[in-house]
């Protein structure tokens, strides 16, 4: 269940009272992957949060901690499977704890990030080549220089 991202289940025998707000639900659920938006779970409740809100995501003791404009954000998910559901155009990985959001940085050097809310990120020497590549393509879509 969890490699097909399954959310819910139907008992045998299948009544057609039950399929119904089965297949509601997954309509929902493929609304919102076409909208760009994170779904997390936290606790007892579901948070939908759009890409664009999420300054970056920190891993540790089994968890992620997203970060987003309005607050914090955890779930119990590793890093890897974190990026494995974000987009590859907009979040790239800066370190083996971290996922930033390429459109929300502000300054790229070879030890740090720095984000437009002014939360610094260390860069590994390992991915600092992608996030160079990434942070300069994005300046040029934007019509900036890099030199």
């Amino acid at each position: 269940g969890y490699k097909v991202h399954a959310f819910q289940f139907l008992l045998k025998p299948v009544q057609e009272a039950d399929c119904i707000p089965c297949l509601e639900n997954a309509m929902a659920y493929v609304k919102l992957r076409e909208q760009g938006s994170l779904k997390i779970k936290q606790s007892r409740e579901w948070r939908i949060v759009p890409f664009g809100d999420v300054l970056y995501a920190e891993a540790g003791n089994h968890t992620c901690k997203i970060v987003c404009d309005d607050g914090d954000l955890s779930c119990r998910k590793n890093i890897s499977d974190l990026a494995k559901e974000l987009p590859q155009r907009i979040f790239i990985q800066c370190h083996r704890s971290y996922l930033v959001n390429i459109d929300r940085i502000r300054v790229l050097n070879a030890k740090e990030l720095i984000l437009d809310n002014q939360a610094k990120i260390p860069v590994s020497e390992s991915y600092f080549a992608a996030i160079e590549k990434a942070f300069a393509d994005k300046l040029i879509a934007e019509g900036g220089l890099w030199s």
